[in-house]
């Protein structure tokens, strides 16, 4: 795939171990919120359910079916969405 038409998010989540950035790049043009989700829930070392996710960018919470390139539309290299994901039964903490 062409690289001019990926994108990579840099996401920050206040869960993670030590803090540590995730970096997830993605197709900019074929991708959707939704898509993102699934991705994380499956590549993060959080392994969050997608129920359970809350991605947040420029202050704004993420729809599922929002299109990247929308979102995304005035950034040119580094985009940096926040996970929030909803507390787990065994922790009890509200992390948005």
């Amino acid at each position: 795939m062409d690289s001019s038409h990926e994108v990579t998010l840099v996401i920050r989540s206040p869960t993670t171990a030590d803090d540590i950035d995730f970096s997830l790049q993605i197709p900019l043009h074929n991708s959707t919120i939704g898509s993102v989700k699934q991705r994380l829930a499956a590549e993060h070392p959080d392994r969050p359910a997608i129920n359970d996710q809350r991605l947040i960018f420029a202050g704004q919470l993420l729809r599922d079916d929002a299109r990247a390139v929308d979102v995304l539309r005035q950034v040119r290299q580094a985009a940096q969405p926040h996970l929030g994901s909803l507390p787990t039964a065994d922790t009890g903490d509200p992390t948005c």
